[in-house]
């Protein structure tokens, strides 16, 4: 005789209705916060792109005894380092210098202004930076500026956000 209370193996169809249309709704949910997230991603993604080049530069030109630089192609958004063979010392990059490597950065990052002369930063043997200076990094989508400045003194090179005009950490 069937007995609808006891408890039987399985699971019925309404079940698995009932656990898809759950799991739909949360999905469709997450999607667009997931969307709204990307860009500040691959925003952050490249700066911190941008910043470990520059601290390789400065740690090659320390252990290879060589001047190092970094050049901010900010047309194509793509760093560059290389080592400071063509004219060391002159503090300009030129297409003859070395080329150790290049980073492109994400399609809808934008490399805003940069206050290093001819968008290039140097490091010394003794790893200090040619110039105090800063690049930014935008993205149409998110509303905050990340700022990578570089310390000349020591080559210090620190990340930083900025957003509405106020520096936060």
């Amino acid at each position: 005789m069937y007995q609808p209370w006891k408890n039987e193996n399985g699971t019925s169809l309404i079940e698995l209705v009932i656990v898809a249309v759950l799991i739909g709704v949360l999905s469709a949910m997450a999607v667009p916060r997931w969307l709204e997230y990307l860009p500040q991603m691959r925003t952050k993604a490249a700066a911190r792109d941008a910043v470990s080049t520059l601290r390789e530069a400065r740690s090659r030109a320390i252990s290879q005894k060589v001047p190092y630089g970094v050049y901010f192609d900010t047309e194509r958004g793509a760093c560059v380092m290389f080592c400071d063979t063509d004219s060391p010392g002159a503090n300009t990059y030129v297409e003859s210098d070395s080329t150790v490597m290049t980073r492109t950065i994400a399609h809808d990052v934008r490399m805003g202004y940069s206050t290093f002369t001819n968008n290039a930063v140097f490091f010394q043997p003794s790893g200090e930076a040619s110039m105090t200076g800063a690049l930014t990094l935008t993205s149409e989508n998110y509303r905050t500026t990340l700022v990578i400045d570089v310390l000349a003194g020591t080559g210090r090179v620190k990340l930083s956000e900025q957003a509405d005009g106020y520096q936060t950490l």
